[in-house]
């Protein structure tokens, strides 16, 4: 009798354990294929990466969303893998004479651009931007961009960095300077960033125009729609903030790699 409770005691003591090393593992989740293809491991993401863990801990949304608005950029890697290279990111086929392809949603003043995969169709998205388009004034269609310019003269007699004409006079550009000088910023403007405040062209940070001045060869093409609900498949960015009463710092454009730019030093 005791021979058997003493069996029964250890068969209930050797589930517990089991069931509790389940549990334990099974609270590591697996990778997970996000819908523009990337493999994220939220706890490999944060414990790789200190500065991730400290400021998000395991909150598997603040990291995804750290992921696409940053990471991504930065090159982090998203999971492990059995050469420690990979980073989950679907191969962009920059052999291509036009790797990108961008989306501009006017409504959600939002752009998306997406990559050309192995099979020639552009199914990876890459990047996402905020903007201000120009509401109506921007026109809605598909287009193919020509050569920009480091500095444009815009409506209005200010000035553009890293233009990339769209049609027409409709453009990409930074916000606006009041003179061909990365000084001179727009500030006021810049804030609008994410809203409808353009005379129709595409307004972006300095960054992100530069990005696709430097990415997008002429001939790129650009299509222009309104989905107001969805801002595209990474989502819409928010830009860094200007504090208009810092006269040091309101000029410059926060993003502009300028070694100059007060705000990277």
């Amino acid at each position: 009798m005791k021979r058997n409770i003493r069996m029964r005691l250890a068969g209930a003591v050797l589930m517990l354990v089991t069931a509790l090393s389940v549990c334990s593992f099974g609270a590591k989740a697996a990778p997970v294929t996000k819908p523009d293809g990337t493999v994220f491991d939220y706890i490999f993401y944060a414990n790789h990466y200190p500065d991730l863990m400290e400021a998000f801990g395991l909150d598997e949304g603040a990291l995804w969303n750290h992921y696409v608005n940053h990471g991504r950029a930065e090159g982090r890697q998203t999971c492990a893998s059995p050469s420690g290279a990979e980073t989950g990111n679907p191969q962009v086929n920059l052999s291509a004479q036009f790797p990108y392809y961008i989306m501009v949603n006017r409504a959600a003043n939002c752009v998306t651009v997406m990559g050309m995969d192995a099979a020639g169709a552009y199914s990876i998205p890459v990047r996402a931007f905020v903007c201000s388009t120009g509401g109506e004034k921007t026109p809605l269609g598909t287009f193919t961009t020509t050569a920009g310019r480091r500095w444009g003269l815009l409506f209005g007699n200010v000035w553009g960095q890293y233009s990339t004409r769209i049609t027409g006079s409709i453009l990409f550009h930074s916000v606006p300077y009041l003179q061909q000088n990365a000084t001179t910023l727009e500030y006021w403007e810049y804030n609008k960033l994410g809203t409808a405040a353009s005379m129709g062209c595409v307004r972006l940070t300095c960054e992100d125009a530069k990005w696709i001045f430097d990415n997008c060869a002429a001939g790129t093409t650009v299509t222009i729609y309104d989905d107001a609900q969805n801002p595209g498949p990474l989502g819409k960015p928010a830009a860094p903030r200007i504090d208009e009463n810092n006269a040091a710092y309101r000029g410059w454009d926060p993003t502009d790699p300028d070694p100059a730019n007060p705000w990277k030093n």
